[in-house]
């Protein structure tokens, strides 16, 4: 297996991916090359060591690397990181066209930091490779530029960034995402995400750190009479210290805190020191890890700070795992995510609080209670569990490994209405033609929780079963709901004939939520949060139907979906149904129904048509499987 890794960052700048070469290192027959710039991170200048000898960082653990040139990020304003960005993406390109178009990889795995732009170098080089693209994106873009106030959404460059986005993800073949709000995310910009998008988190650091600087400090900056919090990493727009020194103000009594790192903010806290003359803000500047861990360890928690927004709300910050790692208290300002698991998991205390009183209250009365030390260890090694480096590299190999065999899909079918399980979660859709071309088009989800009803000739077709055609109106008309099943939710139209059919029919409290004309970002406003005593109907065409039963089961704990479609008025009456003696005729419930709408379902007729050729060209169905819903 080859692998070139595309990334801005690679050692001795220190970031995950050396961790994640060393470890695809020690698998056999894994063979690696980088593909990189010169080191300047974080303090922006190209490292000196690297200046000297050049030749000494051109391999790593074995592994070639490839570096072109870049403007070195200087003191981090906005002009320097977009020079810094543009010429490192610009050399990437020009190298890999001129120096690496010949070269044949497996896959190429981009390293998304911001920006992630970068992906681009990797798109070609997968293209001339004719390799699988790896993307591990960690920013999520371009959220990040509205909350870091660059850009808003309605301006012509945001839009321009997420269509350079979308195009990105549509060329990648596995979407590493490191935390599940991510994941959503991807996946409501484009239904045919879901099938490649991977939780895929950070890892705590190696204590192997190499940096080209030391600050040596003594013990004293450790208070006796107050907490000790301590803050480590990057200190820039992102971490939010505008208003984390309006805390280390007012808690001059309570709190000593103690910053041990560098970044473009870092000025500003020697200002700010300086002038309220802040006795009880140390900074340490960079350090080496050895010496870091020593001031850690005899703090009384560490603090994770992040802006509010969409993009920040979403991201799982690498400092968070080290933490975990330190097993020591975690005061979060922060929301989304993090927030969650440190106050799921009782391993801190996480505000997303604005007041600096209130905040300085909520710290100092979680620091001055006795908390259950064994309870914290036990959430503490859970969730090391969860961020765990080998797990989580040998998951990805799976995965790597899935790409180039030929995956079995296991589609689970029901012939009759009675089989149907109401006591967990689950999605039901129609397999036809228009099934068919939805799929090819990716814009269909088959997981463990979705099952199908054949219906027609394309199921024979496909299947080779010899089923008869079971019409959703007759799935419908069999269709017995226990009585734990207290309402029944139409999205969709629902004509007034059609409620009194269901009325009648299951005697249950009928709600209709009409939808408006649109796609997904459209559908999803309306849709309630589901209880597992509700049903849903769903009454849009297929493959919209079956994209908003997506984005429900992605989103929701609860979901009992019919993708039911035109069923509910043919079985009420407001559409004839197809005559009985007609049912076995092939393509005739196809025609019959064009006598409704005609022009809108001969245009989708059409479409459903000509995807589904270019699905059986590309032979996207010989590795269905069929398997009775009982046989589970």
């Amino acid at each position: 297996m080859k692998i070139l890794i595309v990334s801005q960052y690679f050692w001795p700048e220190y970031f995950r991916v050396n961790d994640l070469v060393e470890e695809l290192k020690l698998k056999k027959d894994v063979e690696i090359e980088i593909l990189t710039s010169y080191p300047n991170y974080p303090l922006g200048e190209v490292y000196e060591e690297f200046k000297k000898n050049p030749k000494a960082f051109s391999v790593y653990k074995n592994c070639k690397i490839y570096r072109v040139p870049q403007i070195s990020r200087g003191k981090g304003s906005l002009t320097m990181l977009t020079l810094n960005y543009l010429t490192f993406l610009f050399s990437s390109l020009a190298f890999s066209f001129f120096g690496l178009r010949k070269k044949k990889y497996d896959y190429v795995f981009t390293v998304a930091t911001s920006p992630i732009i970068v992906a681009l170098t990797s798109i070609l080089i997968a293209k001339f490779s004719k390799s699988k693209h790896v993307l591990w994106v960690l920013d999520l873009w371009p959220n990040v530029l509205h909350d870091l106030n660059i850009f808003k959404k309605k301006t012509f460059i945001y839009r321009l960034f997420e269509k350079i986005v979308i195009f990105i993800y549509k060329r990648t073949d596995i979407i590493l995402c490191q935390s599940l709000t991510y994941k959503r995310n991807i996946n409501q910009l484009n239904n045919s995400f879901y099938k490649k998008t991977i939780y895929f988190p950070s890892w705590p650091e190696s204590t192997q750190k190499n940096t080209f600087q030391s600050f040596e400090k003594d013990m004293e900056i450790f208070s006796k009479t107050k907490f000790n919090i301590i803050f480590t990493g990057n200190i820039g727009d992102a971490q939010n210290f505008g208003s984390v020194i309006e805390i280390i103000k007012i808690t001059k009594e309570e709190i000593n805190w103690i910053v041990a790192g560098e970044g473009r903010r870092f000025s500003m806290l020697l200002s700010e020191k300086k002038k309220n003359s802040l006795k009880n803000l140390k900074l340490l500047g960079l350090l080496k890890f050895e010496e870091l861990k020593k001031y850690v360890m005899h703090s009384d928690a560490l603090l994770i700070s992040l802006k509010p927004g969409e993009a920040f709300d979403a991201t799982i910050p690498g400092k968070f795992q080290t933490y975990l790692n330190y097993n020591k208290k975690i005061i979060g300002l922060v929301g989304g995510e993090v927030n969650d698991i440190i106050n799921k998991y009782n391993i801190g205390i996480a505000t997303r609080e604005k007041s600096p009183e209130k905040v300085k209250k909520l710290i100092i009365d979680y620091l001055s209670k006795d908390h259950d030390t064994n309870k914290f260890n036990k959430s503490v090694t859970i969730l090391n569990k969860i961020f765990s480096k080998e797990r989580n590299i040998n998951k990805l190999l799976n995965y790597f490994k899935l790409l180039i065999k030929t995956k079995k899909i296991f589609l689970k079918y029901l012939s009759d209405a009675k089989k149907i399980k109401f006591n967990g979660n689950f999605v039901i859709s129609a397999f036809n033609l228009a099934f068919l071309g939805a799929y090819a088009e990716n814009k269909i989800l088959i997981n463990n929780n979705f099952y199908i009803w054949p219906d027609g000739y394309y199921f024979k077709k496909i299947s080779k079963l010899n089923l008869d055609k079971l019409p959703g109106r007759k799935l419908l008309n069999d269709l017995y709901l226990p009585d734990e099943i207290k309402e029944i939710i139409v999205l969709g139209n629902l004509s007034l004939r059609g409620r009194k059919y269901l009325e009648k029919k299951f005697n249950k409290k009928i709600v209709n939520i009409e939808l408006p004309y649109g796609d997904l970002k459209d559908f999803k406003k309306k849709v309630p949060e589901f209880d597992n005593k509700q049903i849903c109907f769903i009454t849009l065409p297929t493959p919209k139907q079956e994209i908003l039963a997506n984005y429900i089961q992605e989103n929701q704990k609860y979901f009992k979906l019919f993708c039911f479609g035109a069923a509910i008025n043919m079985a009420s009456g407001e559409e004839r149904p197809l005559p009985s003696f007609l049912e076995k005729i092939f393509f005739a419930e196809t025609i019959w129904r064009l006598q409704y709408e005609t022009l809108r379902r001969t245009r989708r007729l059409l479409n459903s048509f000509t995807s589904y050729l270019k699905g059986k060209k590309k032979n996207m169905y010989i590795n269905f499987i069929f398997k009775k819903i009982d046989e589970e």
